[in-house]
């Protein structure tokens, strides 16, 4: 659609966890919710908006990375913290909110990191996303969920309505494009022109046969071949010849 100059508006696209400062913003969560997360910590320092912040590239985080798997320190943030390339770093961007994760909520704790790293200041473009970051944070506290690991488990929630209701971004009724989704997020919204793709991604043996009788589509489901009638046998016999 894209490639034919067709808006679209896909539910992945819409979905903050799917950008990459958000991705980033979400790490330095995890670390900060579990210190011995190395990955997570890692993730965030060979990031955009640590290496942004810091005035540094990120290469050299990466080679911070790679001394500290070549020493086999145990725990990634003891071993960076005493490093003198890296003390001051850790004063500056990650001692404060280190110290508060555990007695602050996730809201004020978001709120805290992105104006310590003034991350609305160095990506303006991701401004919509952010905000609706922290919409998800404060309406997670309001319901009494306020915690860092609470946020953290719907985070990972991705296919629940809850979890899609708190960090999609939801497009004005105005917006002209085609909207992509699942047929269980479609149900309801009562939109003039649907077109329900049946993408057949088994073998041939898939039970599920689509066939058009006039100007109706239908879909079978046909599991027992020996009880089918001769409608049903022909429908599947068609298949089998379209697939050969």
């Amino acid at each position: 659609l894209s490639s034919s100059g067709i808006s679209v508006a896909a539910s992945s696209s819409l979905d903050i966890r799917h950008r990459k400062v958000v991705g980033e913003l979400i790490a330095l969560l995890r670390f900060l919710d579990s210190p011995i997360d190395d990955l997570s910590l890692g993730q965030f320092i060979t990031g955009q908006i640590f290496a942004t912040a810091a005035k540094m590239k990120r290469e050299h985080f990466d080679h911070l990375m790679l001394l500290w798997s070549m020493e086999k320190a145990p725990v990634f943030y003891t071993w960076l913290k005493e490093r003198a390339e890296f003390k001051d770093f850790w004063n500056q961007y990650f001692e404060n909110p280190f110290s508060r994760a555990g007695y602050i909520g996730v809201y004020e704790l978001l709120s805290d990191v992105m104006r310590l790293y003034r991350v609305f200041e160095h990506f303006p473009e991701e401004a919509q996303f952010l905000v609706r970051l922290l919409d998800a944070a404060n309406a997670l506290q309001h319901k009494g969920s306020g915690g860092v690991k609470d946020f953290l488990v719907q985070v990972d929630e991705e296919n629940t309505e809850e979890s899609q209701s708190l960090f999609n971004i939801k497009l004005p009724d105005y917006v002209n494009a085609v909207r992509v989704m699942t047929a269980h997020a479609a149900k309801g919204l009562g939109y003039p022109v649907v077109i329900n793709i049946f993408y057949n991604d088994k073998d041939n043996t898939d039970n599920m046969y689509i066939t058009q009788e006039g100007s109706e589509i239908k879909l079978y489901n046909i599991t027992n071949q020996e009880m089918e009638s001769d409608k049903l046998k022909k429908i599947r016999d068609k298949k089998s010849q379209d697939n050969t």
